[in-house]
């Protein structure tokens, strides 16, 4: 069996993007690449995940190359100083195929939502500014993928990042604090 990848993130709210990216690039960080994402979360009105699971099928299109599909599957595993994830994932060729096999196996909520992300590479960091439609998500953050939970303190430390701007909650955990007036900003 194929181990699943370790995914270790902070989301940063509230924190204006064009100061930060400035930093980055000033502290030796290189762009990466420019994403145009659709993000299909799947789950079931009859079985649904657990609350630390979640699964998306994720559709990427960059500029001047082909569109890449991911299946993916993340369980949470820890919250403590970061958002630990196992994660796994497939490459898809034929989305229609897969969201119809997924229909016919009781996944009958497929919720898309579009996003735009930049991502940096800084260190061992990858740095992540996230834009979403208004409807799926209407505040724009930074997320930051390090190899522990360790690095990610050194980030903060390194940006200056105080705690009231980190989050460790999904997407969905933030979209769900929005809508019930509960998310700080």
């Amino acid at each position: 069996m194929t181990e699943p990848e370790k995914e270790i993130e902070i989301k940063i709210l509230s924190v204006p993007f064009a100061p930060f990216e400035k930093e980055l690039l000033a502290k030796g960080a290189v762009f990466d690449v420019e994403e145009h994402q659709t993000n299909i979360r799947l789950n079931s009105s009859l079985h649904p995940l657990d609350a630390d699971s979640h699964m998306r099928l994720r559709i990427i299109e960059v500029e001047g190359r082909k569109t890449v599909m991911e299946w993916t599957l993340k369980k949470r595993l820890s919250q403590d100083g970061g958002r630990v994830n196992d994660e796994y994932t497939v490459r898809v060729t034929d989305r229609d195929a897969l969201l119809l096999l997924l229909r016919q196996l009781g996944y009958d909520q497929q919720i898309p939502a579009k996003k735009c992300r930049r991502r940096y590479l800084w260190q061992d960091f990858r740095v992540e500014f996230d834009t979403w439609d208004p409807e799926s998500f209407p505040f724009p953050y930074i997320e930051v993928e390090a190899p522990s939970v360790e690095r990610l303190h050194d980030f903060c430390e390194a940006f200056a990042i105080s705690k009231e701007h980190i989050s460790t909650a999904s997407i969905s955990e933030l979209k769900e604090a929005w809508e019930n007036h509960t998310l700080k900003l």
